[in-house]
């Protein structure tokens, strides 16, 4: 739910906004989220709640590297971006090593400072990283991966719903049954991805 809000929020902003101003937008829009997660001041009212703050921090983030990525100011400063946010990510995990993970906070919060926008920058300026990505089991992965997203939780629940009404009593904490719910969860997205797409290409070919 609150991916769909986020991209309803994004589109908006993509076209009510001029494009130069875009990035004022996503930076009040971060934020926005910072101060939900931080004070969490509504828990109970529609869109305010600290899951959303999460929602919006994140999204706007990438927004914000989007944004200036796509304007080429991420190349011109790459080496010092590149040197920040890898002496950032060892500082992290030395604090992580020397005194555990609740040295850190709110973990959720270093994940989308430090972490995610890490792991973006070794993708983009790592020759070695580009070369993994663009092999072909990683371009399955990414062309199966929004499909993965979208239909995991309803698989989840009808796995449960088949547990329940014939009493299987599956221990779903169970490592082994775990890691086989996972799996087939796996297989069943991409088919499902593979006949919705094949369906929805259909209709386009049809309707022309």
């Amino acid at each position: 739910c609150i991916l769909v809000i986020c991209y309803i929020i994004f589109f908006f902003i993509e076209k009510k906004i001029k494009i130069n101003d875009r990035i004022y937008a996503y930076i009040v829009w971060g934020l926005l989220g910072l101060w939900i997660v931080y004070n969490n001041p509504y828990p109970y009212i529609p869109l305010l709640g600290y899951d959303n703050g999460r929602g919006y921090l994140s999204f706007s983030l990438g927004c914000i590297w989007c944004y200036y990525y796509k304007r080429g100011i991420l190349d011109k400063y790459k080496n010092v971006i590149i040197y920040a946010y890898g002496s950032a990510l060892l500082s992290i995990l030395a604090l992580v090593g020397v005194f555990g993970r609740g040295v850190l906070g709110d973990i959720l919060i270093v994940i989308a400072f430090v972490i995610n926008p890490s792991i973006v920058i070794l993708c983009i300026y790592s020759k070695n990283v580009r070369v993994l990505l663009e092999s072909k089991i990683f371009q399955f992965l990414g062309k199966n991966s929004l499909a993965l997203y979208l239909w995991h939780c309803p698989i989840f629940v009808a796995i449960n719903l088949v547990n329940y009404i014939f009493n299987l009593r599956l221990e779903f904490m169970d490592k082994k049954i775990y890691f086989i719910i996972c799996s087939i969860t796996f297989c069943i997205s991409i088919i499902l991805n593979e006949l919705s797409t094949h369906w929805i290409e259909g209709k386009k070919e049809y309707n022309k």
